[in-house]
């Protein structure tokens, strides 16, 4: 009897050790899946920042509202003023995506791209756009 009470009560105890382990190891998998899926968001909203500025110039940041960038572009009927803003590529609302813009130029600017979910931050990604105007510029600066 001594024996089997004895078995039982190292299996019990080698089953909360490997519950405990394993529930670690599913958090941190978990975790890295919500990191990663925010960094493809990221890297997303990044891209389309991109092909909307790639063709922008004249950048222009109000620090009141750092997650708005107005800038103009040129077609066929002339200049045109555009303002970008995060809910121009944002379409889920499990995460949130907070942009802020800096250090505007002529054909320029630095953006951070921030996903968060429930005020976590969950990835962060900081680029530099630059516009085919600028491209176009002479680059011995």
């Amino acid at each position: 009897m001594l024996e089997a009470v004895l078995t039982v009560a190292v299996g019990t105890m080698a089953a909360v050790f490997a519950a405990a382990f394993f529930s670690q190891q599913i958090s941190l998998y978990g975790r890295h899946g919500k990191m990663r899926g925010a960094r493809f968001q990221a890297e997303r909203v990044c891209t389309l920042i991109d092909e909307t500025l790639s063709l922008g110039f004249r950048f222009s940041v109000d620090p009141a509202r750092p997650e708005r960038l107005r800038f103009w572009t040129m077609e066929e009927e002339g200049r045109r003023e555009y303002t970008l803003t995060k809910e121009m590529f944002w379409d889920e609302a499990s995460w949130e995506i907070q942009l802020e813009f800096f250090e505007p130029e002529y054909g320029r600017v630095k953006a951070r791209v921030m996903v968060l979910e429930d005020e976590e931050l969950l990835w962060r990604e900081e680029r530099t756009f630059i516009s085919l105007y600028e491209e176009g510029r002479d680059n011995g600066r």
